[in-house]
């Protein structure tokens, strides 16, 4: 299947996960960068954007090939898992504070 953009995503998110629809590009960035960082345990490349057109954090350029290097297993992140959604939540959340 297709990547899925992080907005669409967040867009579907309901209950206590409906306020990450209000996330800023901004916090998403900022939580991306914490929680899909490859030195963090994130091993995925990461294939979704956070919106059509919308740039990514900055991580190493290697985090978004789909191709994997000599050696290693290709896991591919197709759409933002719920370890992210939920790190959205809180930042939104605190935020709001």
């Amino acid at each position: 299947h297709a990547p899925v953009p992080l907005r669409e995503t967040l867009s579907r998110q309901t209950g206590m996960y409906r306020v990450t629809q209000k996330a800023s590009d901004e916090q998403a960035r900022e939580v991306i960068v914490k929680t899909c960082n490859s030195e963090q345990g994130c091993l995925r490349k990461i294939l979704w954007q956070i919106a059509p057109d919308v740039p990514h954090a900055v991580l190493l350029p290697d985090k978004f090939s789909p191709h994997p290097t000599p050696g290693d297993v290709p896991l591919l992140c197709m759409e933002t898992c719920n370890f992210l959604v939920a790190a959205i939540r809180q930042k939104v959340k605190s935020s709001e504070m």
